[in-house]
């Protein structure tokens, strides 16, 4: 085993490197090393615009490549992207072209490509490519995974979205529409901890900077909460004009004239 790549094992194995991204959101090779080990690849060459990774698949070593974003600093993207790949399994790929639909975006400012991207490269579909239905409501007897005594935002993404919510056990979705995984990650619903495709994308998003994973008791990601930080947010828009300001400009404006 050459020399480097026994080096990055001992790293990830230790545990002994700061994991957060840079101000880009973006790791070094000593990084990469330890978000690849979880995800069971091994750094076998580092250059200064790629790493070289083997994933081991059955028993099979199966090389990728991962393409740095600027010198000597990897995205989560493509990290996720390359392990995702070389374990021979499906990645989504959220490009410039694709359709989004966060009806929040405007109250929250959340970036929902960058959430959604993240999601993909973890293996999870962000959006649904033909319509489907949610299994969200609950009747007498049958209670859902969100019931609680308030209100929440996925439930008001529900009520909002779809108008014939009304008690029913589904509600159609469309394509184009947020996968329910997606749906609970944005709408911070931690009631669907049941789904696997859920626990990876907290995973992911965490490892990528995102969000603050706070693990519940004894049942781990099954009561496990978090909070958004600073880059899942967009550029907060300019500051507007207090009323005050506004009668200046009025008085400013009628003087000029």
């Amino acid at each position: 085993m050459p020399e480097q790549t026994q080096m990055f094992i001992r790293l990830a194995l230790t545990g002994d490197v700061q994991m957060t991204p840079n101000k880009d959101g973006l790791f070094t090779a000593d990084q990469v090393a330890v978000l690849a080990a979880k995800r069971y690849c091994n750094i076998h060459k580092v250059e200064d615009y790629s790493i070289d990774i083997k994933c081991k698949v059955r028993g099979e070593w199966k090389p990728a490549k991962i393409m740095a974003t600027d010198k000597g600093l990897w995205s989560p993207v493509e990290i996720f992207t390359a392990c995702i790949k070389a374990a021979g399994k499906k990645v989504y790929v959220v490009g410039p072209d694709t359709k989004l639909s966060n009806p929040f975006r405007g109250d929250l400012r959340l970036n929902e490509g960058l959430i959604a991207s993240i999601v993909g490269a973890a293996g999870v579909n962000p959006y649904l490519t033909r319509a489907a239905q949610y299994q969200v409501c609950h009747r007498e007897g049958i209670p859902d995974f969100w019931q609680g005594p308030k209100e929440n935002l996925f439930q008001a993404h529900i009520r909002d979205r779809f108008p014939e919510y009304s008690g029913q056990i589904r509600v159609k979705a469309a394509a184009g529409d947020w996968t329910l995984p997606m749906l609970m990650v944005m709408c911070q619903s931690r009631k669907a901890a049941k789904s696997s495709d859920y626990r990876k994308s907290l995973y992911a998003l965490s490892e990528a900077g995102l969000i603050e994973l706070t693990m519940g008791g004894r049942y781990g990601i099954g009561t496990a909460t978090f909070d958004w930080l600073e880059p899942a947010y967009l550029q907060p828009p300019p500051s507007r004009l207090d009323a005050v300001d506004d009668e200046a400009m009025a008085t400013l404006e009628a003087l000029s004239g």
